[in-house]
């Protein structure tokens, strides 16, 4: 009992410096667990992105459907069916995943013009058209309301706007998330573009930084656009006019695979020719060199995510050691005096080494307690390294007891009576 009262005397020494020194433990416990969260989190979008993208690529195909060849082609009766049969053959080959997406623009009546003007003012939006395929392949979510549902792709009789007339039914429509502000899921939007004109309602809000890629393969980031679904399906009303137009864009899409540019444009050659169009479709795009390149960045901040935790572990034991050696040498005094009342060096190694226990027992604590924190705030969905959270404290603390050691053991307790504190 003497000796835990004289403890937690010589604990309030230096109870500020040591309390600073817990914290500080304990800050870089959260930190190396911090960075092992950030690690595993980077890990598995790496791990992700190399199943996702690095054994392919990405490659728009475009037509030559214009001028006297675009004549030409109209004039066949069964051009329509030729686009769509181009298009099911785009997605039913086992050589290439196919997307529709694609950006556009849409206008819009901005409700907050005042004046001569309100009813007949126009803004221009930028727009994508997002396929099924495209929101499986790029993960695509939202963080309000829902997303695109199979009926959502249906173009249903109410949803044509022949002859520039207003369509009678309402449009799922999806906004990047710099329009949370100005929108929320359930508002209605009057817009206008080529393949749709009338009231479009808001279904969801992505999630801030979705993205798809262009027909060049580089990253195209949805957040400032209007989210418009790709027609899937046909009510059988629409006119020839309208789905030519349509089937146009349609085909005008990505294609990605693991075949590089030739081979692709051969076989789009061989089928082309096989519906009468020898000619007709081209691929382009060039190799994604925006996925090495992110690659490449995942890898270095990975390198430099483990770089900091090193340097934190460092840090945190380097305090410990300088505030140890310090302490120890400001109270050779007060050990001497301990020594006179009969504590051998033992009991005054013991002393030191049960402030270094202390001292890791509150890190481990705060720092857990912080950990668990910052897990379920931000980082739910993976689970804790708690091993690699508790090497600084054991770095930090193995080395505290080397200090302790070593600064006890260098001490004469019969000359320490006549050092000043």
């Amino acid at each position: 009992m003497f000796f835990i009262s004289e403890t937690i005397i010589y604990m309030k020494k230096g109870f500020l410096i040591t309390s600073v020194i817990i914290i500080c433990t304990a800050i870089s416990i959260v930190l190396s667990n911090l960075t092992s969260l950030v690690v595993h989190e980077a890990e598995a979008d790496m791990k992700k992105y190399k199943e996702t993208y690095a054994d392919g690529k990405f490659y728009g195909i475009g037509d030559k459907l214009m001028g006297d060849a675009g004549e030409i082609f109209t004039k066949k009766e069964n051009h329509v069916q030729i686009l769509q049969d181009m298009n099911t053959w785009l997605h039913n080959n086992e050589n290439f995943e196919y997307f529709e997406g694609r950006p556009d623009n849409v206008s819009f009546i901005n409700p907050n013009v005042e004046g001569e003007f309100k009813d007949t003012y126009n803004d221009i939006l930028k727009a994508y058209w997002l396929g099924p395929e495209d929101i499986e392949h790029f993960d695509i979510k939202v963080k309000e309301g829902r997303i695109f549902k199979d009926e959502d792709f249906i173009h249903r009789e109410n949803l044509t706007n022949e002859n520039g007339q207003k369509c009678e039914g309402e449009l799922p429509i999806i906004l990047g998330s710099l329009f949370c502000d100005r929108y929320n899921v359930g508002d209605t939007i009057e817009i206008y573009n080529m393949f749709f004109m009338g009231t479009a309602r808001v279904v969801g809000i992505l999630e801030t930084n979705s993205k798809t890629v262009n027909s060049q393969g580089n990253i195209y980031v949805l957040d400032d656009s209007v989210i418009l679904p790709v027609f899937t399906e046909f009510s059988g009303k629409e006119s020839l006019r309208y789905l030519r137009t349509l089937f146009y864009q349609k085909n005008n899409g990505i294609m990605y695979s693991k075949l590089n540019a030739e081979d692709l444009q051969e076989m789009v050659n061989d089928y082309a020719s096989y519906l009468g169009i020898a000619g007709g479709y081209f691929v382009f795009g060039a190799k994604n060199q925006w996925q090495a390149v992110f690659a490449t960045n995942l890898d270095n901040m990975i390198d430099d995510i483990r770089k900091i935790a090193i340097g934190i572990t460092s840090f945190s034991a380097l305090a410990i050691a300088i505030y140890l050696f310090v302490k120890i040498k400001r109270s050779e005094r007060y050990f001497g005096i301990m020594a006179i009342n009969g504590f051998t060096k033992g009991q005054i190694r013991n002393l030191v080494i049960s402030e270094v226990f202390m001292i890791v027992i509150g890190s481990v604590i705060i720092g857990i307690a912080g950990t668990m924190l910052v897990h379920d705030i931000s980082y739910q969905e993976y689970d804790i390294n708690y091993l690699r959270g508790l090497i600084p404290i054991l770095v930090t603390g193995v080395i505290g007891l080397i200090i302790g050691l070593i600064g006890v053991e260098r001490q004469e307790l019969s000359n320490l009576i006549s050092r000043k504190e």
